[in-house]
């Protein structure tokens, strides 16, 4: 049985209860969905397909609706890909290949993990009602770094030169003043204060020149502002600060959950570029977290320079799109290829 449902319909337990606890993310939550859909999405505009019973579901499907005449919808939980649609039991994979399909708008899965079931079942489904696109990505995502004993002190776990580094970088900002590092599980009251150190940090760096920054993205800023707001009702925040003499350079926003630590954003100061206070920062925090028992880190995102000086673990991916036989399907795929013509020619021209 498929049916779409309001999300006020589904409550917490029955929503978070879907995905079995071995593979539950908080991307799985309602939580985080009801975050997203507040910050980027008028809920009116928002569908959740439920496959079997809406007391005890098989799967949800949550979807945005996106501005534009195509009828676009995002799957809400894979923001940063390498999540996948929560299901309970495998058998409820082909139902949701036809739910997608059925809607009867494109869809775009995000960057999906190309291992999934779900992405041949669409393939199937898809057979004389859509067309299913699937673009590999150029490099893992979702990068992760398993934590034993031995990462109690992370420098004899990594590159000899990368731990040397390490040790002279750390000792020089130390002749610059008193340096420490504060993990911080702040209260609902705190957070606004402490997000704000964080965001200008993070401003301060690359990513406002990109445009990817939070302060650059207010839509992007209010989830995070809702969603920490509510972890720090939880206990589940988690804040990282690399501080001298009682400025911030480098930070890190996270949750714990499921014995995991979840990194959301980094950030440092790049006026103290040359100390590498963001390398600074993460090897402490991967060593306060392997001491408090933690079992693994995600980092979420892309496998980047940064993340490849811990580990070269990651979730291979595509960006899985659906395009249905009818008018919405069409001017969607038009769209996409105009603006995939635009971007080919800019990489020519330079």
């Amino acid at each position: 049985m498929i049916h779409q449902a309001g999300f006020a319909e589904l409550d917490q337990a029955t929503w978070d209860s879907v995905v079995p606890r071995s593979r539950r993310a908080p991307m799985h939550l309602r939580d985080w969905a009801k975050a997203s859909l507040d910050s980027y999405s008028d809920r009116a505009n928002a569908r959740v397909l439920v496959v079997g019973a809406a007391s005890a579901p098989d799967a949800l499907i949550p979807l945005m609706r996106r501005p534009g005449p195509e009828g676009w919808f995002s799957l809400v939980g894979n923001e940063g890909g390498g999540v996948e649609v929560p299901y309970r039991t495998p058998e409820a994979v082909p139902l949701i290949a036809r739910a997608l399909v059925g809607l009867g708008h494109p869809v775009t899965l995000g960057d999906y993990p190309i291992h999934s079931p779900l992405v041949a079942a669409l393939r199937d489904a898809a057979r004389g009602r859509a067309f299913v696109v699937t673009q590999p990505l150029d490099g893992p995502i979702k990068p992760w770094l398993d934590l034993d004993d031995t990462w109690r002190e992370p420098l004899g776990c990594i590159k000899k030169k990368l731990a040397q580094s390490i040790r002279r970088r750390h000792r020089r900002l130390e002749e610059l003043g008193e340096l420490e590092v504060v993990f911080l599980t702040p209260t609902p009251e705190e957070v606004d204060q402490l997000l704000d150190t964080a965001l200008a940090l993070e401003a301060s760096g690359w990513k406002a020149k990109a445009g990817i920054a939070l302060a650059t993205d207010p839509k992007q800023a209010q989830f995070y502002r809702a969603y920490c707001t509510r972890l720090s009702e939880l206990g589940r925040l988690h804040l990282t600060f690399l501080k001298l003499d009682g400025r911030p350079l480098a930070m890190s926003v996270g949750e714990l959950y499921g014995g995991t630590y979840w990194a959301h954003k980094t950030g440092y100061d790049e006026a103290y570029a040359k100390f590498a206070p963001g390398i600074l920062k993460q090897y402490r925090l991967v060593k306060h977290l392997a001491e408090s028992g933690v079992q693994r880190i995600d980092f979420q995102g892309r496998l980047d320079d940064f993340k490849r000086t811990w580990t070269d673990h990651g979730v291979q991916a595509a960006k899985v799109r659906i395009y249905p036989f009818n008018a919405r399907g069409v001017l969607a795929m038009a769209c996409d290829t105009v603006r995939q013509a635009r971007r080919t020619r800019i990489t020519f021209s330079r």
